[in-house]
């Protein structure tokens, strides 16, 4: 947990370069194996600028289960009224479209 404290702290500060540091191969091991802490690790990264990382991140969670259906339906149909951010983003569009 101490970990995902220092992740959110060094989101929160913009601070790509520490929040990369602090994804040693035991915590990457750790957190690979469930679809919910890789979406908590990608949450982090984004905050923090790490935008291809986090995105890795939130591939690996789709991979692996997850998927926030309220959120997604929220993107999609913004995508369609033009509003969505996410539309924007490549990456982000091939994860969702592989969510469903």
């Amino acid at each position: 947990m101490t970990v995902f404290s220092l992740l959110l702290k060094y989101g929160l500060l913009n601070d790509r370069e520490s929040a990369l540091r602090l994804i040693t191969p035991d915590f990457r091991k750790t957190c690979s194996r469930d679809f919910e802490w890789s979406y908590w690790v990608a949450s982090r990264l984004s905050l923090a600028g790490a935008k291809s990382e986090a995105l890795d991140w939130l591939e690996h969670a789709v991979d692996r289960g997850f998927i926030n259906y309220p959120f997604w339906m929220r993107s999609v149909s913004q995508q369609y009224s033009g509003r969505g951010a996410l539309q924007e983003d490549h990456g982000a569009r091939e994860i969702r479209v592989g969510a469903f």
